[in-house]
């Protein structure tokens, strides 16, 4: 199961390293090295780039905004790597790819042993192969080294070792309880919400050991706060401060986080439905132990009422439901305490039902979550924190989002803004009145085209004024071929030498549409320049149509 886990995330095309976990092992090094989370251990040099929303500014020095659990959980690999000259400064993108390799395999190990409990071997296996590949934790924990990735781990260690005790009535484990969850609320405050359930489930059955258990979970937090007021003066970081959860739209984002076609966990994993439609059927045998359910089912319903009050519930940047990853471990649980107590008839049906919905679920969260570019893209084009309202669009839900797809989702949206062009109006590189798709972000006098289509969409209105001809002024990255097609009609195809260049070009004005139109260059002979990873042809100046 590791091994399937190593390849799956070495070999993925999308990541988010340079999103939130970024920064995260600069506090790990800083540890190693200094014996302090500060980051003043760093030049100001190698801060700026990382900018206020991953460091801040308190009594003087610099820290980490994001919590630091995953910081102190990742120690061993950066000290490691730093004894062989590896600096996080510039290599901390690979070493977060190692850890992710390596936190998979142990969660994916977790899961096994949990599910193990209550199934046998080969479902045991399938299940939590199922429940990592077709879920947030290949499509958020795969992707870099978030939060997320340390908390779940954490979160399943304490709930193994919590249904273990209770199971062998056995709870000398309840020291490595109390520090697994003190840990997973480190890497996620959130986490705190998992404390009472498994506090109370262990009370139903050994209330010596639920007391020993949150007193030793107490002296910890004392300690946390204890620090906390040393290095920021104030009783937590900010990070952990209940006034997180200030504001928001509830009841859009509770919509959002089960049925959203962009952060949905039901629409991107629905085989975690099948414990709701078969709760009922249990039979008694498994509902002697109903303090399970606080577990596997009161802790993933507080999360979710908890994540839905951020203000920022569409949790930035990401790919499908990440603020949900945290409460998986309790609906894997769920998922094996039912599976394990239904009738043969249903089990039948539960099994085909998982088959289906795994099937979507291993398509969504592995392959377009960890190799399709686009679905990382969705995210910026156009900027999911601007217009947070794209999260319900299911005309472009992002687990189905293609290169195709993509551009013509940047169409109808900037279309929407767009003026009529006007008979010989002189269109810049970074003109706002039309539509550019396959170009890179303008730069000072000129905006390159990326790959070998690009394509430039404007509106028209009233085409007889327009007398049928284009001139375009650019430059040509070495020579090169170069098309151009008016609403899918060749109107240039010709031969340019490298360095600044013009083309002009005739066409007949009825080729034009009334309403939308697209100009598309076909650049056969685009190249990376050195040093460059773009697919570049040709740089724009400016176009203008008459």
């Amino acid at each position: 199961m590791g091994a399937a886990a190593f390849f799956v995330v070495v070999c993925s095309q999308v990541n988010y390293t340079g999103s939130d976990p970024r920064g995260t092992l600069l506090v790990s090094q800083a540890l190693t090295n200094r014996g302090t989370i500060q980051l003043d251990y760093y030049s100001p040099d190698v801060l700026r780039p990382y900018g206020g929303s991953m460091y801040k500014k308190a009594n003087g020095h610099y820290y980490y905004f994001f919590p630091l659990g995953t910081s102190l959980a990742a120690l061993p690999v950066v000290a490691a790597a730093n004894a062989f000259g590896i600096d996080m400064v510039d290599y901390e993108a690979e070493t977060q790819g190692v850890l992710v390799t390596l936190v998979a395999g142990l969660t994916m190990l977790m899961l096994f042993k949990i599910a193990r409990l209550y199934l046998p071997f080969h479902e045991s296996m399938l299940l939590a192969l199922l429940c990592w590949f077709g879920s947030s934790f290949a499509g958020t924990t795969g992707t870099a080294l978030w939060s997320h990735n340390f908390a779940a781990l954490f979160a399943l260690l304490a709930i193994h070792a919590a249904v273990t005790s209770v199971h062998g009535s056995d709870f000398r484990l309840w020291p490595l309880l109390a520090l697994y969850l003190f840990w997973a609320y480190l890497c996620r405050p959130t986490m705190a919400f998992l404390w009472p359930c498994i506090l109370v489930f262990i009370f139903f059955h050994k209330k010596t050991a639920a007391v020993k258990t949150a007193v030793l979970l107490a002296c910890c937090l004392a300690l946390f706060m204890l620090f906390s007021f040393n290095e920021f003066g104030q009783i937590l970081p900010d990070y952990y401060l209940p006034k997180r959860l200030e504001g928001g739209r509830f009841m859009t984002a509770l919509y959002g986080n089960l049925f959203s076609p962009a952060r949905g966990l039901f629409v991107f994993s629905p085989f975690f439905l099948l414990p709701f439609l078969v709760l009922y059927t249990l039979n008694s045998r498994e509902k002697r132990d109903p303090a399970l359910l606080l577990i596997a089912l009161v802790w993933p319903v507080a999360h979710l009422v908890v994540i839905s009050r951020y203000p920022h519930w569409w949790a930035g940047f990401s790919f499908g439901s990440r603020f949900m990853t945290d409460a998986i471990p309790g609906l894997f649980v769920l998922l094996c305490y039912v599976l394990s107590g239904i009738a043969p008839r249903t089990r039948r049906f539960a099994w085909y039902f998982l088959a289906i919905t795994g099937c979507f679920s291993l398509y969504v969260n592995s392959f377009q979550g960890l190799y399709n570019i686009y679905t990382y893209k969705w995210n910026w084009e156009p900027n999911i924190d601007t217009y947070p309202e794209y999260i319900f669009d299911w005309d472009y839900p992002q687990f189905l989002h293609t290169k195709e797809r993509h551009e013509q989702r940047l169409i109808d949206f900037q279309k929407k803004k767009l003026s009529p062009l006007a008979p010989g109006q002189v269109i810049g590189h970074a003109s706002a009145d039309v539509v550019f798709v396959g170009w890179s972000v303008p730069e000072e006098k000129h905006r390159w085209s990326l790959g070998r289509k690009s394509k430039i969409v404007f509106i028209v209105k009233g085409t007889n004024a327009f007398k049928g001809a284009l001139s375009l002024q650019g430059i040509s990255l070495r020579k090169q071929r170069v098309r151009l097609s008016l609403n899918g009609t060749p109107v240039y195809d010709g031969m340019l030498e490298e360095g600044n260049r013009r083309v002009e070009a005739a066409f007949s004005p009825a080729l034009l549409n009334e309403g939308e139109n697209m100009l598309e260059f076909s650049l056969p002979h685009a190249r990376r320049p050195r040093g460059d990873p773009r697919l570049l042809a040709l740089a724009l100046k400016t176009l203008e149509i008459q």
